[in-house]
């Protein structure tokens, strides 16, 4: 299915745009109930401090994203703790992390993997924090080794129906993230781009 051009010939500055906005709105805080490894709540309630009616800004740190691999799978848990432990020392207040599109949903439609991610979150809780920010990306990551690229069957799609990228008005094609031409397109096996994206988040 071919995408109008009044919807592909949208420029570099809205995909910047676009990236944000979905990081931002799709951040939250680790749900309630919490996973049965939880530490004790007297345990949490001592480290908690009630900052209300202050000055206080809370404290995020945000861990590198290379913590979990391309499988899912967390890469040094041992190391990860030890780190945790310390930021809790210093009064960090919670941590942010990324969670990629491209591996959550890596090889297939509706098949998620998202085993890494809960190891690291109980983790997160055994060390002390019942604070996390977490990212929702669904763009590509350059800066990460092994690069992170969008999940592998949207690659595919890409490839037959380059319409689905960004493209600017030289023709120019961004495969880094969907375009918002596609939001309301079921071109992603049945599915738009805002259905794919509501589901993961």
């Amino acid at each position: 299915m071919r995408i109008p051009w009044s919807k592909r010939k949208l420029s570099h500055i809205s995909r910047l745009s676009r990236k944000t906005l979905i990081n931002r709105s799709c951040r939250r805080e680790l749900p309630s109930p919490l996973p049965k490894e939880r530490p004790p709540t007297s345990e949490l309630l001592k480290e908690e401090r009630d900052f209300s009616g202050t000055s206080h800004v809370f404290v995020y740190v945000m861990l590198p994203s290379r913590i979990i691999n391309m499988e899912c799978e967390l890469v040094n848990p041992d190391g990860l703790m030890d780190q945790l432990k310390q930021l809790k020392s210093i009064g960090v207040d919670g941590v942010s992390v990324n969670t990629w599109w491209g591996i959550v949903e890596a090889n297939n439609p509706r098949d998620y993997n998202w085993d890494g991610y809960k190891q690291l979150f109980r983790m997160v809780l055994e060390a002390g924090f019942n604070k996390i920010q977490v990212v929702m990306s669904f763009h590509e990551c350059d800066d990460h080794d092994p690069h992170i690229s969008l999940p592998k069957w949207i690659k595919e799609i890409g490839q037959q129906n380059p319409d689905i990228y960004f493209t600017d008005k030289d023709g120019r094609r961004n495969p880094e993230c969907l375009s918002w031409g596609i939001d309301d397109e079921p071109v992603l096996k049945g599915r738009t781009a805002v259905e794919v994206l509501i589901i993961v988040c």
